[in-house]
């Protein structure tokens, strides 16, 4: 877990930001307590880019692990995506809880800027049986969606069948990445990404510290070592 400078991460997004995550904070400690929470809760956010990337920076670090680093996103995009990252652009985000409690519940996330530049939308529902997570977006960079369902009771998944399906191809500046439904023991999956392979390669290679320079190869690369 990060260790997190509450003050600072509080001055960070606003007080009004930190109101709004308190009603969650609150619903989840009720619920850690045992207490099904049948209500919706609801928080909204709003956010520049600058704030978000003040974020991710004083995070980054302690999610590393070795050989892999978290890459700065939010600097990359600066360079790929101008308009997201204009001075004054806000992102505001919907934060929506339902029925949750210690073995079920529902959670869904929307998000979009003001300039109308990037969108995404997350669903999240989970009981004792199993998850389920769906997710879309839209931005300068490309757009990509995904579905992932994991059912406790299936058999173990097996890794390498998923990245066996996964298939990456490169044209000019664009970068497709695709898995069509694949299902391994109890976890089923799909997902479809067309992406600015300049701004991908960028994270890869900042989050390999240059040992993949693309994406498909690092992909291939996991396939040879898990295979």
């Amino acid at each position: 877990m990060p260790n997190i400078d509450a003050i600072k991460f509080a001055r960070t997004i606003g007080l009004e930001n930190v109101a709004e995550l308190n009603k969650l904070k609150k619903l989840v400690a009720r619920a850690i307590d045992g207490a099904e929470i049948p209500a919706k809760v609801e928080a909204k956010l709003s956010m520049t880019p600058e704030q978000m990337e003040a974020i991710q920076q004083m995070y980054i670090g302690q999610f590393n692990v070795a050989g892999i680093q978290v890459p700065n996103t939010a600097g990359i995009l600066r360079g790929y995506a101008p308009k997201f990252s204009t001075e004054g652009n806000k992102i505001d985000t919907v934060i929506k809880i339902e029925k949750f409690g210690p073995r079920s519940g529902k959670l869904e996330v929307s998000s979009k800027d003001a300039l109308g530049t990037a969108t995404s939308e997350l669903k999240v529902v989970g009981n004792e049986s199993g998850i389920r997570i769906k997710g879309s977006g839209e931005s300068e960079i490309g757009k990509s969606n995904f579905d992932y369902a994991y059912t406790k009771d299936g058999e173990k998944p097996n890794v390498l069948s998923v990245l066996e399906n996964t298939n990456v191809t490169e044209t000019g500046d664009t970068v497709r990445l695709t898995i069509p439904k694949t299902k391994t023991g109890g976890l089923r999956i799909k997902a479809d990404s067309t992406l600015n392979a300049n701004a991908i390669d960028a994270m890869v290679i900042e989050s390999t510290g240059g040992a993949f320079k693309s994406l498909a190869e690092s992909i291939d690369r996991t396939k040879e070592i898990l295979g």
